[in-house]
């Protein structure tokens, strides 16, 4: 009875930890982070190492995840006549009626492309190379609701002045990076403790961020005078020139009668780095443990690296078009002035100056209970922050429940579902399945589809979907010991 009330003690306080945060966006779990035997494990957690094996080599893995502000059936209505209908209308509303949530579109692409790793006695070691991709997309809400609504809900909130604020931070930010890791874990001994981290080396293919896009329209009901206002702060890096992309400067560069000199000028020469950090306490049958994925500085973009940065201002009082036309020509002094005015919007200085740019880190908190050789349950807090240099910080949070099946190292089963909260109500069901089994005692296979947030895929709006193959080495069982009292003392896998 109290280990039954100890798991669910510790279930309600994991699941209370998710609940306050606000999540931005969907966020990709892993219900492999409890497997009894997936190698995957390592990659969220160092401290964690596929039990009963001496080695593993991961071979080529991909992973795709996805979120999206409105699910296909938000995008197509039913008409009774013409069947399937995009009401384009029906879509503003619908992504303007929670306008105080920021609506993100979401892609996480990862191929994971060899890994491996052993045990000396208790001491791990391990190694993987991957290649990885984050794009995040916020859409321009506010815009959208103009469009949709007009100015009224902003009209006389201060005074005489309506402020329509178009205001976007985090507008777009995506990396393609590679990431090469090297890690280390070992047990204290005397405690059942395994501590664990890594050295991840990043090398960066190619970015670009819009962390800051703001546009405000003011009116003064006084005077009619209209005031422009806009703020702007984006970076670029990476192999190709964003700020030359012209196709004719990108042939231009490519020197064929040199083949070497082109290789190099478009060989990555941004570097970075970060850490992952781990550990695991056994207690009874109860594991606990934490993780922290890709903290430090990120990425230092020294190839082709922009920093654009505009703001500016304009206040108009009318347009007189007896100015424009006056005599039978044009007033070119007033319209220059008109022009003069427009062009301070964008006025833009661009920097070409080395900097650092962080990579998502994420954080895992999780405690799981082995009932037997064949059953375990587990509980999973994960957080991701996404940085930038001018805008907010994204952070988005979701909390899992698991139970896993082991049929020893032929097969494993697991199911899960992940709880949300959106600043104004908690998403309850997003499912979860994984397959793992072995053909012989070497080879893995697995697929996995994680965080479908609606098991009816016309209303999901995110999906995590991975799989691919290990070479698994397992260590045989030991025989059964017989003490000189005659009683057999088994030991299962």
């Amino acid at each position: 009875m109290k280990n039954k009330t100890s798991i669910i003690t510790i279930l309600l306080l994991l699941l209370a930890a998710a609940m306050p945060a606000k999540a931005q966006l969907y966020s990709s779990n892993d219900i492999n982070y409890h497997s009894f035997r997936s190698p995957m494990a390592t990659t969220l957690n160092p401290a964690a190492f596929p039990p009963n094996s001496k080695f593993y080599v991961t071979l080529p893995r991909l992973d795709f995840g996805l979120s999206l502000p409105l699910g296909l059936r938000d995008v197509i209505s039913h008409d009774s006549e013409k069947g399937g209908v995009i009401r384009i209308d029906s879509i503003m509303y619908k992504l303007t009626d929670n306008d105080n949530l920021r609506a993100r579109l979401g892609l996480n692409l990862q191929f994971d492309l060899i890994g491996f790793g052993f045990n000396v006695k208790d001491m791990y070691f391990n190694f993987a190379s991957s290649l990885r991709w984050n794009t995040t997309f916020t859409l321009p809400l506010n815009i959208l609701g103009f469009l949709t609504h007009g100015n009224m809900s902003d009209y006389g909130r201060e005074g005489n002045i309506t402020n329509i604020d178009f205001g976007t931070d985090n507008l777009l930010r995506t990396q393609m990076y590679m990431r090469n890791s090297i890690g280390f874990a070992m047990k204290v001994k005397k405690i059942p403790l395994t501590v664990g981290g890594s050295l991840n080396l990043l090398t960066g293919l190619q970015m670009l961020s819009v962390d800051n896009l703001n546009l405000n329209i003011i009116t003064d009901t006084a005077n009619d005078r209209i005031t422009l206002a806009s703020k702007f702060s984006g970076y670029a890096g990476g192999i190709i020139p964003l700020n030359n992309i012209s196709s004719s400067s990108i042939t231009e560069g490519m020197d064929m009668g040199n083949i070497m000199a082109t290789i190099k000028e478009f060989m990555p020469k941004s570097m970075g780095f970060t850490f992952d950090l781990g550990a695991r306490y056994e207690w009874k049958d109860f594991v606990f443990s934490a993780s922290i994925i890709d903290l430090g500085p990120g990425i230092h973009w020294t190839q082709n690296p922009v920093h654009a940065e505009a703001s500016g201002s304009v206040d108009f009082e009318g347009l007189n078009l007896n100015r424009i036309i006056t005599d039978g020509g044009v007033d070119t002094a007033y319209t220059n002035s008109l022009v003069d005015s427009l062009t301070a919007l964008l006025d833009t200085s661009v920097a070409h100056n080395k900097y650092w740019y962080g990579v998502p880190t994420k954080v895992n908190l999780g405690a799981s209970y082995t009932l037997n050789n064949m059953l375990r349950a587990g509980a999973l807090f994960h957080s991701e922050f996404e940085p930038s240099k001018d805008g907010r910080v994204i952070f988005r949070q979701n909390t899992s429940l698991s139970v896993h099946f082991n049929l020893y190292e032929w097969l494993e089963l697991a199911v899960a579902n992940s709880f949300t909260f959106d600043g104004k109500r908690p998403d309850f069901f997003s499912p979860a399945a994984s397959i793992s089994f072995n053909i012989g005692r070497v080879f893995q296979l697995y697929l996995t589809l994680d965080y479908l947030s609606d098991l009816r895929l016309v209303k999901a709006k995110a999906a995590h979907i991975y799989f691919g193959a290990n070479i698994v080495g397992y260590s045989k069982p030991k025989k059964p010991q017989i003490s000189s009292y005659g009683d057999a003392d088994i030991e299962v896998e």
